[in-house]
């Protein structure tokens, strides 16, 4: 199965997908399932998003910006699922506190 977006084509094969740039189709960024993902696999994609998004004719700044706000955005993210978490834990320690009192 394959898709278009911005500059890049999504080709995907199974539990496996990759990202192709059209203007280097010798560049490919596999996108694995979140879990397998290592802690620093969202530099890798932001700085496919910052080539895709920008091209070559941004200037530094610009790229630096747009790397820094996808930075953010991912720190935000990461505090969310962070606090989710702790929200979702403090329901489960209630409940089972709930269950041994009666």
């Amino acid at each position: 199965m394959a898709s278009k977006w911005n500059g890049c084509q999504r080709l995907s094969f199974g539990s496996q997908t990759t990202w192709t740039y059209f203007d280097n189709p010798s560049f490919h960024l596999p996108i694995m399932e979140s879990h397998m993902l290592s802690p620093h696999r969202s530099d890798d994609v932001i700085e496919a998003l910052v080539h895709v998004a920008c091209g070559e004719t941004a200037s530094v700044q610009v790229k630096h910006i747009y790397r820094e706000s996808l930075r953010n955005l991912v720190r935000l993210a990461k505090a969310e699922r962070t606090q989710e978490m702790k929200i979702d834990f403090g329901h489960f320690l209630a409940e089972n506190e709930w269950h041994m009192l009666h």
